[in-house]
Formats: C-alpha cells, structure tokens, sequence
C-alpha cells in the first residue's frame, strides 16, 4: 500500500494513515483532524475513475455514526483535475487552512491505486495449505463451506426459505444439532425479494423457540431487496464489513440475478458478485415447471451456470397430508466439489400451534428410508446407501442385499449400469468389491474403476 512519504506533497506535516485499503477506501490526517472515505468506486466508460467522497473533521468531535464533524461529500471524478478543484474549492469555504488540494492529491493517488489492483496475486506454495492432519473446514457440515456459494433449491411451499432460515439460526448460534456441525457462530445477513420482514421475524422466533432458544436474541440482520444483488453490491459490502457479517441468504436468487435466468451472463454476474462480497452464499432457488415431478431429478431454473459454479446443491422435495400438523422433507445431494456426496437426508418438520398460531417450528432428522419419500430416491443412491450401512459388496451380493434389506430386485446389469454412470459415488476394491466413496476402507486397497471393470 502506498504510504504518505512516497507522495510528493508542497506541504509538510501530511502524513496520512490509511484506515481501509479494501472499498470504501478510508485514510486519516492525525495533523489535520480529517478523514476522507471513498464509496461506490467505479471506472466510466471514458476511463475515468469517480467515487462518492465523504470528508470529516475528527477534532470536531466527530465518531462512528454521530454526524457532528461532517464537512462535505460529493460525487467526484477522481482522475479530472477540474472535478478536484471544484471539490477542493468547496473544501476551502468551510476550512481555508487546510491544503485540500494537496490532500485530495495524496488520497486519489492512494484510492486509484488500490482500486486498480483489485486482490493481490499469490504465488502457489504448499506453505499455503493446512496440516493435512487438519479436517476440512465447513460453516454447516455438510452443507457449507467458508467463502463458497450453496444453493438450496425446488418447488413452491416445499419449505426452503424455513429451512435456510434454520441453518441460519443454527450459525448464528453456534449450535450442532441433528447431524449438522456447526464451527463456531457468525452473523447472517437475510436478503429477501420475495417476502416482508414481519414474516421472516415471525419464521425466526418460531425456530428459535423449537430449538429451546431465548426470545430477544439478535445477530441476524434482514434488508428487503428491490434490484438484483450486482446493483446493490457496493452497499452490501459496507454492511457485510459494518455487522461482521459471515453468511449472506438470498430468498430467492432468481429475483437476485435479475435479467433473463436462462442466459449465463445474469449467472456469471451473480456468482462475480458474491465473489465480491467475500462471505459465504446461502442461495433459495427455484425449478422449472417442466420438472416438478415428485419421482423426478430435478435442475435449478434457469442457466446450467448456477449450479457449476456453486460449491453444493441440494434438492428439497416434500411430502405432506391434509390437516396434518408436520411435513416430510427429503434432502438430496445433486453436486458437491472435492467431497463425496452425502447420502439422502431426511427431515420431519413439525409445527406446535397455540390456538390457530403457529408457534414453535421443530427440524428432526429422520433416514429416508423411514419416510414417505423414500420412493424418490434413486437406485444408484440406494446402492451406495447399501454399501454405507453394510460394507462393501461384491455385484451379486448388490443385487441380493437390495432384495432382501430394501426390497429392490434389479438384475446385475442394471447394478453395473448405475456404477458406472455415478462413478463419482464408488469406488472398486481389490476382489471384485464395491464401495461408496464416503466409506472408510483402511486394510482395503482402492482401484481405479472404469466402465469396463463394473
């Protein structure tokens, strides 16, 4: 970062410090009393470079959140010598002795700069990774890692946004419960197009009081959206970095790419845009009408670019009966990124109600095969839930296990079939055994299959 001696100044005594080289860039003058932020930077089309400029005095009192010390704050083109003056003349009319040109001067030097940089590259080093000892890390396992984008997705009403908003709890209290481990607590920012704040308030004390939690806790923080998240991506920035935010929900991220949803360049925006907010993505997605069938595998809407370049998706899908006060969610493991996919989860959400109210909402883990959606999960998840619970297997003791246990008959083939078109669930292991890639086979050694081994 440029430092004040390296910019030539006709004044003394201008030594700056810089408070923040990461937008909104800030620097102080500790001789004058001042500080200069920029926010909203952007390059025009004209290559020139303007940006919001806000200016205090610090020595007149002036701290975080209390407008005493403000002095002036214009939109000014950074790399135009006349749009400077005009701001610095401005300057001068409210305090002539200070040397706002030369101030101005050593802020955009050191503003543009850093603007143009962007991140630092990194050289590639081993130094660089974790102790292999070290277990991978995850906000939610398995659902989501730091710094990366999860996308939640399916029908209407199917419980999607109550189930983030449970995840979300769960972060921010720090709490490991019914599966999920939770490394430590962060705050959550909840970005929503599609409902009110009233309503997710009410979502959040009912999961908080079916999960034993206090009334009036806070650290979840709510702003209603109207534009797509690329727009407003400047004023999320500052709150992610204001409320030490860790977990940014979108509900939904159709209405947050905004554009056309089946063209890559509104997905490609999207991701660039949580990239640029540095924190990890919770994302509400929905499906297509053409792929609501219940027994189906189903596709977030819109651009196959979504879901490439999400770190996990999971596929929601439910079952319900009338007048029936919970409902069966199952949770499918459609992608996952240098991690074997988990098995099928299932969920029974159930509803405690005071009078007509609602007012408890309570998430237990169930298997799947103890839940009405056990006939949506496919044959090749059922054969590496077979191969979880009972060891590897030989191809015919495959297809003997999934008659006996599970009630499924195949024939053989169909059992190589689905090994080789999920090659990313198996693994083949000396004497002709099969495996899923979640097990652990320590005294077993692990092959490379092909098509041709199955």
């Amino acid at each position: 970062m440029t430092q004040a001696e390296d910019i030539p100044s006709t004044r003394e005594n201008l030594e700056f410090r810089v408070v923040s080289s990461h937008e909104p860039y800030k620097l102080f003058w500790n001789n004058l009393g001042i500080t200069i932020e920029a926010k909203y930077m952007h390059d025009t089309r004209v290559i020139h470079t303007e940006a919001e400029l806000w200016v205090r005095n610090v020595e007149r009192g002036w701290t975080e959140g209390d407008p005493e010390g403000h002095l002036s704050w214009g939109s000014v083109t950074l790399t135009s010598a006349d749009s400077c003056t005009r701001f610095s003349n401005k300057l001068k009319k409210k305090v002539p002795e200070i040397p706002w040109e030369d101030v101005l001067e050593q802020f955009t030097v050191v503003a543009i700069k850093a603007h143009r940089e962007g991140i630092p590259e990194v050289e590639i080093s081993e130094d660089l990774l974790p102790d292999q000892s070290e277990e991978k890390k995850w906000i939610i396992k398995p659902i989501l890692e730091p710094n990366n984008v999860t996308i939640v997705y399916g029908p209407g009403s199917v419980g999607k946004s109550m189930f983030c908003l449970y995840l979300a709890v769960l972060i921010k209290e720090g709490i490991s419960t019914e599966g999920l481990e939770v490394d430590g607590k962060l705050n959550v920012l909840y970005l929503d197009w599609e409902t009110s704040m009233e309503e997710i308030t009410d979502r959040v004390r009912m999961i908080r009081k079916g999960l034993g939690l206090p009334r009036g806790q806070k650290g979840i923080f709510y702003k209603p959206m109207v534009f797509g998240i690329s727009r407003s991506v400047r004023e999320l920035r500052e709150i992610i970095k204001e409320r030490d935010i860790g977990l940014v929900v979108l509900d939904s991220m159709g209405y947050a790419a905004a554009g056309d949803l089946e063209s890559s360049t509104s997905a490609r925006e999207l991701h660039a845009a949580l990239r640029y907010l540095g924190v990890s993505a919770l994302c509400i997605h929905h499906i297509s009408k053409d792929s609501m069938s219940r027994n189906s595998v189903s596709r977030p809407f819109g651009s196959i670019y979504y879901e490439n370049m999400a770190r996990h998706t999971f596929e929601l899908k439910k079952e319900q009966q009338e007048d029936q006060s919970f409902l069966e969610v199952g949770m499918y493991d459609r992608k996952s990124n240098n991690v074997g996919k988990i098995s099928p989860i299932g969920w029974e959400v159930s509803f405690d109600s005071d009078g007509d109210a609602t007012s408890a909402v309570i998430f237990r883990r169930r298997a799947i095969s103890d839940t009405k959606l056990r006939k949506v999960v496919t044959v090749d998840e059922e054969i590496q839930r077979l191969l979880e619970d009972f060891g590897p297997m030989k191809r015919v003791d495959i297809v003997a296990a999934l008659k006996n246990k599970k009630g499924i008959e195949l024939e053989p083939d169909r059992v190589s079939t689905e090994i080789a078109k999920h090659k990313d669930r198996f693994v083949r292991l000396e004497n002709q055994m099969w495996g899923s890639v979640n097990g652990h086979y320590p005294t077993t050694e692990v092959l490379i299959g092909t098509e041709e081994d199955v």
